[in-house]
């Protein structure tokens, strides 16, 4: 058989194109790694920095990012690459020149590491991950409902919530976005632990440094408790109790227990301000190159696998709990919330806008149910 003409050349430029693409694939991981590391070294956002670096990628996703084709997309991956090169240098060179100010690496990368995290998923450069939906607000605004102080109650009510209208909702709109969401995941519901007195009121947090997860709903969250917020990576908690850098954390009894905080704490209050909610994400481009029978095979066993977690979830918090008291740290319940939920009645409605009234309203009518 004949050759065509031209065929050498064509398979040159071909070979030559996946080994680009490979390298600009490579190139983002190492970026995100990066912006990661920064994140967890450095911390720290506030409202006008992520407002800043949300635009702009939200901008530079909508034009890159459209999957129009193989070469297309892998234009786009190349342009975003070059993009986070940007941010990086422009950050560092901003940190060196003007550390008054808040910016550089404190700002830009933190919050693009966050915003990062869109882009891995949109971009295919990974098919799938579990995410906190924190993680993915860049892109995914409507999931701040998840991160409000006091909307669910409890485990049933998020099973609700997520297994109706708006799990069903919220999964089409990252579907929008080029991601298949396949399972909402529950790690727990989140309280206050720390190191200095028991928390049974307002006066009794007022004053406490507190870690905090970054976003915006739980900084304010807990300045409406009195308390002073500090952003920073899971990571860094540990040690920061122990040296005082701050007096209190939060999360779920099961995180408490896995991250070894139950070591460098003596009381446990439980609160039950909010809830940790995680999703898993599989690339749609990707997903959507399965078969018909794969993808319902896919679907099915994340049902399965969901259904199975959010049932087991109040065993073990209470599983855990048992293992909390037995390290000595007192735990108590919050008998009345009231004071608490009442601080924090503005955060809702603050974001409602945003998120959507009606969302908010049908997660509340979720628990009547």
């Amino acid at each position: 058989m004949t050759a065509q003409p031209g065929a050498p050349a064509v398979r040159r430029v071909t070979v030559a194109y996946v080994l680009v693409g490979g390298l600009f694939t490579l190139a983002a991981s190492l970026i995100w790694a990066t912006n990661t590391i920064f994140l967890m070294r450095v911390g720290g956002l506030d409202l006008l920095q992520v407002m800043l670096v949300n635009a702009s990628f939200t901008v530079a996703q909508a034009i890159f990012e459209v999957p129009t084709g193989v070469i297309a997309d892998t234009l786009g991956r190349r342009v975003s690459v070059l993009m986070s090169m940007a941010v990086l240098l422009a950050s560092t060179v901003l940190y060196v020149v003007t550390p008054p100010l808040g910016w550089g690496m404190t700002g830009f990368v933190a919050a693009s590491a966050l915003l990062g995290l869109g882009f891995t998923f949109q971009s295919g450069a990974v098919d799938a991950s579990i995410a906190a939906t924190t993680y993915i607000l860049g892109w995914a605004p409507s999931m701040k409902v998840f991160d409000l102080p006091y909307l669910f109650e409890g485990a049933g009510h998020f099973k609700r919530v997520v297994q109706g209208p708006v799990g069903e909702r919220l999964a089409k709109q990252v579907e929008d976005d080029g991601v298949v969401l396949i399972s909402y995941i529950l790690p727990g519901v989140r309280s206050i632990f720390n190191t200095k007195r028991p928390v049974n009121t307002l006066d009794d947090a007022k004053g406490m440094k507190i870690r905090s997860m970054q976003s915006p709903v739980y900084v304010e969250m807990f300045k409406s408790f009195g308390m002073l917020p500090t952003p920073m990576p899971s990571s860094e908690l540990y040690t920061s109790l122990q040296t005082g850098v701050v007096d209190a954390g939060e999360n779920d009894p099961a995180s408490v227990v896995s991250w070894g905080w139950v070591d460098v704490i003596k009381y446990y209050s439980l609160d039950e301000h909010s809830l940790t909610a995680c999703v898993l994400l599989v690339n749609k481009k990707r997903f959507d190159g399965f078969p018909a029978d794969v993808q319902k095979a896919i679907r099915e066993a994340g049902k399965k696998a969901e259904n199975y977690q959010l049932d087991y979830i109040e065993k073990a918090a209470a599983e855990n709990l048992e293992k909390i008291k037995a390290k000595g740290v007192k735990v108590n319940v919050i008998a009345d919330k009231k004071p608490f939920q009442d601080a924090v009645k503005h955060v809702i409605a603050q974001y409602e806008k945003e998120i959507g009234p009606d969302l908010i309203q049908m997660v509340r009518d979720a628990a009547k149910k």
